[in-house]
């Protein structure tokens, strides 16, 4: 007999990464509280119905999440008036990398930026052990990792711009 449970994963981890390919984004976001960037995963969505089964999905998968309420028809910094959306968010070394291991076989047009989220974190966690149990943010970024950082940079900063901003990341090796 068939493994319908395997079959079922698959389907979902598919249908998820296709979304994730069009809606979602993989970022190294920066917080003015931290040194480095840290990474995050999220997905924004207008279309409310589609929110239970994606939250219901990523249950069945035990993928971490938090949704994230988003202001209702705020409006945008281009003066137009925005639909009501919401977001689903993980933050953090180890929730972005079950989501990114998870997702990169299925992932199409965001599979580099899952790889490079996965090649960050995996650089970052062999270099900075947990001490007492939480991240010690005192260890500086390698030139790869600083590299990673500016192309996975959640600041829209795009290449070619010079009205955008570099990463003020601090390279200490």
């Amino acid at each position: 007999m068939d493994n319908q449970q395997g079959k079922t994963t698959e389907v979902l981890l598919a249908w998820i990464a296709g979304f994730m390919d069009g809606e979602g984004t993989f970022v190294l976001a920066h917080h003015s509280q931290r040194a480095y960037p840290y990474p995050q995963v999220s997905v924004n969505n207008t279309h409310f119905p589609t929110l239970p089964w994606f939250t219901n999905a990523l249950d069945r998968l035990g993928l971490p999440y938090y949704v994230v309420p988003l202001k209702p028809g705020y409006l945008g910094k281009d003066g137009f008036r925005r639909k009501p959306q919401w977001a689903i968010q993980m933050f953090g070394y180890k929730r972005c990398e079950r989501w990114c291991r998870a997702l990169v076989p299925y992932l199409v047009t965001r599979r580099e930026q899952a790889e490079l989220m996965l090649e960050y974190i995996n650089s970052r966690m062999s270099r900075n052990p947990a001490k007492g149990g939480r991240w010690r943010d005192d260890v500086g970024l390698t030139p790869r990792e600083a590299e990673i950082a500016d192309r996975l940079y959640g600041g829209h900063r795009r290449p070619g711009n010079p009205r955008s901003k570099p990463s003020q990341t601090t390279r200490r090796t």
